[in-house]
């Protein structure tokens, strides 16, 4: 993959604690930086579409009552964890 060079500002102590990790990984500040960023924007492409999902579920009127998860969750404090409510 082609790399490019890219800077920003930083909180100081943020800076110290990345360079800190990066040395305990033995790795540059840099790629440990990459991966942070990388771990986030997958995170938010999941996220985003689960979202995308939910909705498409919720415009065919595919819901599960909150009253019939909060049921389900309420079995959970007596040891019966149950399969998600349909």
């Amino acid at each position: 993959m082609a790399s490019t060079t890219f800077s920003m500002r930083m909180d100081a102590d943020i800076k110290r604690r990345l360079e800190d990790e990066a040395a305990r990984e033995d790795r540059s500040a840099a790629y440990v930086a990459n991966q942070a960023i990388e771990d986030f924007l997958v995170r938010q492409d999941l996220m985003r579409a689960s979202i995308h999902e939910a909705i498409g579920e919720a415009d065919k009127g595919i819901f599960i009552s909150g009253e019939a998860v909060e049921r389900w969750m309420e079995r959970w404090a007596d040891g019966h964890e149950e399969p998600f409510p349909e």
